[in-house]
């Protein structure tokens, strides 16, 4: 599996893809919220590669980007049913369920 970097120069976001033989099997966004703050968003994983490790090492760069470039905090809303994946990796729930693009988070 291979990481693309995405346009790191951008202030406003940045992304990260992984790729299997050459095919986009993750990607993610990260939006700074401030000088030490930066949200995580849009995570995905093709389903046929979901529980392969893609999702892990897609967090696990963003959190090593994050932490490179000065970020203190990352938060993220995480959709109904991938809180557990969360939780696993050291992130807490907080607040009260809400919907985002008509998906419950």
């Amino acid at each position: 599996m291979t990481m693309m970097n995405g346009d790191a120069t951008l202030p406003s976001a940045c992304g990260f893809c992984a790729l299997l033989f050459g095919r986009v099997v993750g990607s993610v966004s990260l939006k700074p919220l401030g000088e030490a703050l930066l949200q995580l968003k849009q995570m995905a994983v093709a389903q046929e590669r979901q529980r392969t490790g893609v999702g892990r090492h897609l967090l696990a760069h963003a959190e090593v980007w994050a932490q490179t470039s000065g970020f203190q905090l990352m938060v993220l809303n995480a959709r109904i049913g991938a809180e557990g994946f969360y939780a696993a990796y050291g992130y807490r729930a907080e607040g009260e369920v809400f919907e985002e693009n008509t998906v419950p988070h």
